[in-house]
């Protein structure tokens, strides 16, 4: 990521002669470039000599930072994995392909401007129920729902309660885990909770990464009267782990035999990643509906759509495109996406 060691040396020395540390102390400690070494590169430094360099060089902390990021070394590093890699990433990520549904349309619910909003299908006949899993500082998706006077069911231990009330919130502080516990609901013990319940059931699933094991242990019957799923999936940079993308694939394909997705938007509060040469946004927004419920035809549609809108607003949205790549066929006859066709 620098100059060859001879042309550094030389430099240094230069740079000994030109700077007195009496007048012009560093602005980051060799501390701070050994950790930026470790941290971005996942390595030791070359050198004493390679830490002045950069200590001398830098202007500030951000200033360092951009100079490791846009190296060639770490562009290389985050770009690393195998053709087999890149397949199989294709293919879970073909899992997303967006489908319309035939006679519905899309809105958006919940903040009209930021985070904490999500497209979903407008049909929300005949629905007995809302489960809000993950509530945190923002419940604007839940007020929308309960203004439409639907009895919405919120559970997230890490609060005390919602950030506002609502006379058709009912907020448990319990954590959704794979098993249900003393303080823990799984999404069988939900299924049973609310088999009472007359008509069909909406579900937003907001719980910071643990949505996949959460998944995983789910049996997909537990879903049957779910018509409309909203799920936030996280932590694609660990792609790179065999485990963890065998478990992405398991929910992912449960998932798909009994939903259809209909829209995509990737949360802009995180970076893109790049894995075996293929972008890969950290955090996706998915809106699923019941197959069983709706018919579906092939989209032209583009993310982000006019619908969408900038998780982080001070910070453009993330493209995906038509989110077409792969070669998983989401309906037995259907035509096969590939990453041509993005």
């Amino acid at each position: 990521m620098t100059n060859n060691a001879a042309d550094m040396r030389n430099q240094i020395e230069g740079d000994r002669q030109l700077i007195s540390p009496s007048k012009d102390q560093p602005r980051v400690s060799y501390d701070t470039v050994r950790a930026a070494y470790r941290c971005i590169l996942g390595r030791e430094p070359e050198s004493e000599n390679v830490l002045l360099w950069h200590q001398q060089r830098a202007k500030n902390l951000e200033d360092l930072l951009r100079t490791f990021v846009n190296s060639e070394e770490y562009r290389f590093k985050a770009a690393r994995g195998s053709a087999e890699l890149q397949a199989s990433l294709l293919n879970l990520l073909a899992y997303f392909t967006p489908r319309k549904v035939i006679g519905h349309g899309k809105i958006r619910v919940g903040n009209k401007a930021g985070d904490g909003g999500y497209v979903m299908l407008d049909d929300f006949r005949e629905i007995g129920g809302a489960l809000s899993a993950g509530v945190g500082g923002d419940v604007s998706w839940d007020e929308e729902i309960a203004n439409r006077g639907i009895d919405i069911y919120q559970f997230d231990h890490t609060v005390s309660g919602p950030p506002v009330s609502h006379e058709r919130f009912h907020f448990l502080r319990r954590e959704i885990a794979p098993e249900a516990t003393q303080n823990s609901e799984s999404i069988r013990s939900l299924a049973a909770k609310f088999s009472t319940l007359e008509g069909r059931l909406i579900f937003k699933i907001d719980i910071e990464g643990s949505e996949w094991q959460v998944l995983d242990a789910a049996e997909i019957g537990a879903f049957s009267r779910v018509s409309q799923l909203v799920c936030e999936f996280h932590d694609f940079s660990s792609a790179l782990n065999a485990d963890w993308l065998a478990r992405a694939a398991r929910v992912l394909n449960k998932l798909n035999t009994a939903f259809q997705v209909v829209h995509v938007h990737a949360n802009n509060w995180s970076p893109f990643r790049i894995i075996a040469n293929v972008p890969v946004p950290e955090v996706i927004e998915v809106s699923f509906v019941n197959r069983s419920m709706y018919e579906f035809e092939e989209t032209s549609e583009v993310y982000p759509t006019v619908l969408d809108r900038p998780n982080a607003e001070h910070r453009p949205d993330i493209f995906l495109g038509s989110m077409r790549m792969g070669n998983f066929c989401p309906l037995p006859g259907a035509h096969c996406a590939s990453f041509a066709d993005g």
